[in-house]
């Protein structure tokens, strides 16, 4: 029997070592995942709050209001913009699209007619640094001088990014990268498609306020019909009969 004790032992040791690494494992993940929920729900109120704020700075930044208000309990990321007597400004509106490195969040500013974006702020993005993320990079006009005499002598004369800046007053139907469009949006060299994703997230974002407008939208008048000459003048058009194939000339005989 001693035989039989020397080969059961060790077995049995390696299971109650294998038992005890599998509660240990257990613990620790319990206590992680207690303390990963216990702290979203002690931060969950001013993650909310930062994102209110981002949002009402971004929507401040693609269009100037005195107010938003939701364009439509279907539509919570499109909100008209109001001036201070309540007449429409325009719309801005969420919109994302897939790029590099994750998704790209923009926040744009169309005119009242749903024609013109007004502005695009990137809201988020996960790009590569130093590429992707030129698509939201301001230019300084900054020298060491000015950054180390304070930052009172240190102003941005213009805080829009280079490349969001063929954006601005751009019409909806120019939202094509060049070379697709003669006129349509210059990529940047090396993050085209980062370049993509934010012309991209702009079209979804006009689809969203074109969604939720509908009738709200104003719609551009309808051309007017042009009058003939006629109808101007009051004169009444008349149409001399069309000759005959029969007809003959004065004083030929008619064949029989």
């Amino acid at each position: 029997m001693p035989f039989v004790s020397f080969v059961v032992h060790p077995v049995a040791v390696m299971n109650r070592k294998a038992l005890h690494y599998a509660v240990v494992l257990a613990v620790i993940c319990v206590v992680a995942a207690a303390g990963v929920a216990g702290t979203f729900v002690v931060t969950r109120d001013r993650i909310q709050a930062g994102e209110q704020r981002e949002r009402a700075a971004s929507q401040e930044r693609a269009l100037k209001a005195a107010r938003f208000e939701p364009a439509g309990p279907s539509a919570p990321d499109v909100m008209k913009a109001l001036d201070a007597n309540g007449q429409l400004l325009g719309y801005v509106a969420l919109g994302e699209s897939q790029g590099y490195g994750g998704k790209v969040r923009v926040m744009v500013g169309l005119d009242a007619g749903v024609r013109t974006v007004r502005n695009v702020v990137v809201v988020t993005q996960n790009e590569t640094p130093g590429l992707g993320t030129r698509v939201c990079d301001v230019k300084s006009d900054r020298t060491w001088w000015a950054v180390l005499t304070g930052p009172a002598a240190a102003k941005e004369t213009d805080a829009t990014p280079e490349f969001l800046r063929q954006f601005q007053d751009r019409p909806c139907d120019k939202l094509v990268l060049k070379p697709a469009l003669p006129d349509g949006v210059q990529a940047i060299t090396g993050a085209t498609v980062s370049s993509r994703a934010v012309l991209n997230a702009a079209r979804n974002a006009v689809e969203r306020v074109r969604a939720a407008a509908g009738a709200d939208a104003p719609q551009p008048p309808a051309p007017a019909k042009p009058k003939s000459a006629d109808a101007v003048s009051g004169a009444t058009s008349y149409a001399a009969p069309a000759a005959s194939p029969t007809s003959t000339l004065p004083g030929a005989r008619p064949k029989p």
